[in-house]
């Protein structure tokens, strides 16, 4: 078993910092990888390199979202250099440095294409960017597929609510007119919710291979915004 240390990363505490965690007998040092709250894990895991021995160094943990993995593969590797193969990619699918911006983690999907790239350049492979979208979208039409079934759905079963609700006012209320509006904007509300989470997940799908201000992605801002409006 070992035992490692994890901290924050800062370039003018690193080396100090690293020196106090290997002489008080850590197997390891872990830095986060939060940027609106630490400074960047790469550099002070270099510098750490360059006044240790043995100490492991990793990032505890990097995500799959605010870096390419050619960029996480470039930096890792060397922190893996200057430190004689002392480096450990820690990483996860996000926390702290998505929810700084207003991101949620990464989803299941695209944590494993990410993970599948990285490892590839890391073994100094050519990756086939054009493929790995194409796979992308197709699991995103996929999805969206299915979240439009469940909107098709509920869009079926609201008229019908809204009969047997009108049949049974007509009966029991004298004041049917009230609940049947409420009813029916209980139901169109629902149906903009469920549209709202289609187009929020074909937007997410679609940030890994658009740039935010393309065409397409201002336009899904548009319509989201239209409909949270209503």
């Amino acid at each position: 078993m070992e035992l490692w240390m994890t901290t924050v990363a800062s370039a003018r505490a690193a080396q100090r910092m690293a020196q106090e965690i290997e002489a008080a007998g850590w197997d390891g040092l872990f830095v986060v990888d939060s940027q609106n709250l630490s400074g960047d894990p790469y550099v002070s895991l270099a510098l750490a390199a360059t006044v240790t021995k043995r100490l492991g160094l990793g990032t505890g943990v990097t995500n799959s979202v605010t870096r390419l993995a050619a960029a996480t593969a470039s930096s890792i590797t060397s922190v893996q250099r200057v430190s004689g193969g002392r480096a450990v990619l820690g990483i996860g699918r996000g926390d702290s440095a998505l929810a700084h911006l207003g991101r949620a983690p990464a989803r299941l999907g695209q944590f494993g294409r990410y993970l599948v790239q990285l490892q590839a350049y890391l073994r100094g492979e050519a990756v086939d960017l054009e493929q790995w979208e194409r796979k992308a979208i197709a699991e995103l039409k996929v999805e969206l597929a299915r979240l439009k079934s469940e909107s098709e759905l509920l869009a079926t079963l609201t008229p019908e609510q809204g009969i047997e609700v009108q049949q049974q006012i007509s009966k029991n209320d004298t004041r049917g007119d009230v609940n049947l509006t409420k009813t029916t904007t209980e139901a169109d509300f629902a149906k903009a919710s469920q549209d709202i989470m289609m187009l929020q997940a074909e937007k997410a799908s679609l940030q890994d291979v658009l740039r935010p201000r393309h065409p397409k992605m201002a336009s899904l801002d548009d319509e989201i915004n239209r409909l949270e409006e209503l």
